[in-house]
């Protein structure tokens, strides 16, 4: 039975994809089916195979989560009225694909620029690397609950790591 199911669920994939489906439908119906049956999870790894397979066809992408156009009416608005602070959160969120009140909570401390461990901001391994972690009224990444209670997140764009530069160098550890 274990097996029909399977291949009942490779074909369904199959069919699924050579209609442009979601693949996202595809993995939800293999879900629901082990959920219904679960002595048969392990059987059924041809059909997670068919996903494999899509997935390498059509990655998937993960979007910002802040939108261009919105990213540069910030950066133009924070250059026109001189607020730099709001500047290097809109590159940060822009760089490290940041959510909002993860920006909004950061401090200095949480930011290791390339200047703190001795590089350049244009050697070729620079990068600003942030850590999302539960403190200072913030309740920590959106994967808390699933996996690591912190998160470290690596920006190498050279524009945002010369901006971290130049605004944050000389910060206090506690600064917003």
């Amino acid at each position: 039975a274990a097996t029909a199911i399977d291949r009942a669920l490779q074909a369904y994939g199959q069919v699924m994809y050579d209609r442009g489906a979601s693949r996202g439908d595809f993995v939800e119906t293999i879900n629901a089916v082990v959920q219904r049956h679960r002595g048969i999870r392990k059987l059924l790894v041809p059909c997670w195979d068919v996903d494999s397979r899509w997935h390498e066809l059509e990655p998937s992408v993960g979007h910002r989560p802040l939108a261009p156009q919105l990213f540069l009416a910030g950066l133009s608005a924070g250059f026109c009225l001189g607020h730099f602070d709001f500047i290097i959160m809109i590159l940060l969120m822009w760089g490290g694909m940041l959510r909002p009140g993860e920006a909004l909570t950061l401090t200095r401390r949480r930011l290791r620029l390339p200047s703190d461990v001795g590089l350049s901001p244009s050697h070729i391994e620079a990068a600003v690397y942030v850590q999302l972690k539960p403190d200072d009224g913030f309740d920590g990444p959106k994967t808390r609950r699933r996996a690591a209670r912190q998160q470290h997140i690596k920006i190498s764009d050279r524009d945002v790591i010369l901006a971290a530069e130049v605004f944050c160098r000389g910060l206090s550890a506690d600064t917003h």
